[in-house]
This record gives C-alpha cells, structure tokens and sequence, in this order.
C-alpha cells in the first residue's frame, strides 16, 4: 500500500474533523486536549499547552486547519517528539507511534 500526498492529506484532515466536535472548523483548547488524550498521547498540561501554541501559528486561540497541517510540516517542540500525527512527524519513539497509528485512521491508496 503507498499513501500519496492525497492520502495523507485526507488523514489529517479526517484527523482534525474528529477533533472538531462542535465543527466549528477550528480547534479550540479543549478540543485540541481531548484528541491527544483519545490518542492516548501522554503529555503534561503544561505540554499540551505549549503544543496548543506551537499549533495556533496566529495566537488566535484556536487553530485552524491550515495552521494544523503547517504545524504538522514543521518541527515540533521538543518534549513532543515522541507525538506522531499521521506520519508527519519522524523519528519517534514506538511506542507512541503504535498508540497514535492505532488512534489514526487507515486509508487504501488502491
């Protein structure tokens, strides 16, 4: 199986709308907190803020779609390393990496 760039694209983006509960096509705090625990993503409060910042590129207080996948391009803060959305993000430790692809959604580029 390859995943194109439209595969991908279409991870982050199913990704983000799962996220989105009041589909509101923004990201606010809260929403941002609750995908990463869902994904069993083990981070500190403090860390899940300084990643909700690190995502919300125009300090706006939520992040848009737009902001999501170019954070996504980007290098993550540091302690976050070991968060990996969709394969955006290299050279992660397994064992978040196994909780987050069994979080993600699978797409058949057949």
């Amino acid at each position: 199986q390859k995943a194109g760039s439209m595969g991908v694209m279409a991870m982050k983006s199913e990704l983000f709308g799962t996220a989105d509960s009041d589909g509101t096509k923004v990201l606010e705090y809260d929403e941002f907190a609750s995908m990463l625990e869902r994904m069993e993503v083990d981070l500190s409060e403090d860390e899940v803020t300084e990643l909700f910042d690190f995502f919300d590129r125009d300090h706006s207080g939520d992040i848009g779609f737009d902001e999501f996948v170019r954070s996504l391009k980007g290098e993550l803060p540091r302690f976050s390393s070991s968060v990996d959305f969709g394969g955006a993000h290299r050279n992660t430790m397994p064992s978040a990496m196994s909780k987050i692809s069994a979080a993600t959604p699978k797409f058949d580029a057949a």
